[in-house]
């Protein structure tokens, strides 16, 4: 694992195998393994039990690689204790194999890969959860790829209850009753939201704004929580929700929360 992973480091994972055993190459690989040795390593190394994988794929498409993945990010928060923000987003792990929920996004420059949600810190970027989005199974509960369901998990994976720190995402994750239970695990979100959610109050919505002049910005306040809908530019609206803030600053003709 750790060849491996030495070898995705210096981003010489593409290469063909025997070019990492080369004199003009880094003398780690020679000093590690033979060259045979690898082979063969690679030709018996297995994470999963194929007499059981066929029951658990009823209900996890990454039932093969499910327990490798969770015994190494299950390790991830013992490294690092975060800093008062993390982010919450999805990110595409370039990957061109066999699988069938591999996706192809054309705008990322990798374009084929798996999908991962992934939770990780606003300063230096260090992951402190990761899960892979495997697909649609029909024993699966309705709402296991939900957003609230995503964050939940997440959080419970970097270990963050009752830590108090401030939790960024985009609208897939934001809504009004996770930025409620996330408050009731003393921790605080700011995230973009869909405007079409229920939650959010009409006046806020880009309808009531479709003809608003840009630089415009709508306050909205509950006991906890802070809508904000600003006009960047015509016919454009961004609506964000906030447990972090509570008043109507803004800063260079932009609302603070935004900023």
């Amino acid at each position: 694992m750790g060849f491996l992973i030495t070898a995705g480091a210096y981003k010489q994972n593409k290469d063909p195998l025997i070019d990492l055993f080369s004199e003009e190459n880094l003398p780690i690989y020679r000093a590690t393994f033979s060259h045979s040795r690898v082979q063969l390593l690679q030709k018996c190394m297995r994470f999963d039990d194929q007499a059981t994988r066929g029951i658990r794929k009823e209900y996890d498409n990454f039932a093969a690689a499910r327990d490798i993945w969770e015994r190494v990010t299950s390790k991830f928060p013992d490294f690092l204790a975060p800093s008062e923000s993390v982010v919450i987003d999805e990110e595409l792990i370039t990957f061109h194999g066999r699988c069938k929920f591999r996706l192809y996004i054309p705008t990322n420059p990798g374009k084929y890969g798996i999908q991962a949600n992934v939770l990780c810190d606003s300063e230096n970027y260090y992951c402190f959860a990761a899960e892979p989005y495997a697909g649609k199974v029909i024993n699966q509960p309705k709402d296991y790829n939900s957003g609230p369901a995503v964050v939940k998990h997440l959080v419970a994976l970097a270990k963050l209850h009752n830590s108090g720190r401030n939790i960024t995402m985009d609208r897939k994750f934001t809504s009004l009753p996770t930025a409620n239970a996330l408050l009731d695990q003393n921790l605080t979100v700011v995230g973009t939201i869909m405007s079409n959610r229920k939650d959010v109050p009409p006046e806020l919505r880009p309808q009531s704004l479709k003809d608003a002049t840009p630089g415009t910005i709508r306050f909205a306040f509950r006991d906890r929580e802070t809508f904000v809908s600003y006009v960047p530019k015509k016919k454009k609206v961004v609506t964000v929700l906030s447990t972090q803030h509570h008043n109507m600053q803004v800063q260079n003709d932009k609302p603070e929360i935004i900023l």
